[in-house]
Order: structure tokens, then sequence, then C-alpha cells
């Protein structure tokens, strides 16, 4: 039996939207183990690794210690991290629209797909809510997707260099 959304929107859409969703994952996942690594968990410790689980479930606190984790690093680590943390800050609503959003053929432009979701904002110390109202192409998520799939790659290069310079073996070039 195919579900009513998988005859609502293209294959290809939903197939692009499970490799967007498991790309962001994994880039929170690279970037908490670079938070981790930075700042030295002792991996056998239950309670230490529970520490960081719990900041990991509160996006919030995660961002914020994400960028305080920088400032143990040597400046050759410190920049590219916090470099990936602003990418990471910067790709947010676009995961949470592909988490939430519910997409639909839109009829009015032929070839792409609307969303129906909104975002709450900050604006001047007051929460303002919008909707989003854009359509997408497929080549503008293949591009998405793309600049996802950079992010992530740098946050695992990133794990490595960090991980090499906790274990004393200095930082790459």
């Amino acid at each position: 039996m195919t579900s009513l959304v998988a005859r609502m929107l293209p294959t290809e859409f939903l197939q692009d939207l499970g490799v967007f969703m498991q790309t962001a994952a994994h880039t929170e996942l690279a970037v908490w183990q670079c938070m981790m690594a930075a700042e030295g968990l002792d991996s056998d410790s239950a309670v230490e690794h529970r520490k960081f689980i719990e900041i990991k479930l509160n996006t919030k606190s995660f961002r914020s210690r994400v960028r305080e984790s920088a400032k143990v690093l040597p400046e050759a680590l410190r920049t590219p991290f916090l470099e990936i943390c602003d990418k990471l800050d910067g790709m947010s609503e676009v995961r949470n629209l592909a988490a939430h959003g519910a997409f639909f053929r839109d009829e009015d432009k032929v070839g792409t797909l609307g969303a129906a979701h909104y975002f709450i904002r900050r604006i001047e110390g007051s929460k303002t809510i919008f909707e989003v109202q854009q359509s997408f192409r497929r080549d503008e998520v293949k591009d998405i997707i793309s600049e996802a799939d950079e992010l992530l790659r740098s946050a695992v290069r990133l794990r490595s260099e960090i991980h090499l310079w906790r274990d004393g073996g200095g930082v790459l070039p």
C-alpha cells in the first residue's frame, strides 16, 4: 500500500528530504562530538557522558555550549569550528522547515513545492510569527543538500583534527 504522502509528493523530493534530514542530524552529531573532544570528555565516565547528552538535548544550551567549548581550541581549530557553528545556526530554519513543514505541490508554479509552516522570531524583544510563503524547485533543494553535505564534511574533518590535537599530535595545517 502506498502512503497518502507518497501519492501527494514526488518520490525524488521525499528521498531528498530524507537525505537532507540525515545530513543535518549527522552534522549536529559531529559538532557535538567536536565539543566533547575540545573539552576533553573522559569517554570512560558515564556521568560525564550523560552531562554532554543533556546538553545536546536542549538546542539553546547546545548552541551556546558548543561556542563556549571553542575557546579552549587553538586558533587554527577555533576559527573553522566557529565558522561551522555559524553555518549550522544559519541552517536551523531550513532544517526546522524540512522537519516540520507540510509540503504540497504548488499548483500556481509548475514543478515546485510549497510548504505549510510557521516560524517564530524574536524581533526587538517580542515574538513575531510568520508564515512560510515560499516555493521550492528541485534544483534549489539539491543546492541546499549540497551545502549541508559540505558542512557535514567540514565538521567530520574538524572532529578528526580536534582529536589529533587532543591526543598531542598537534594541529593539522
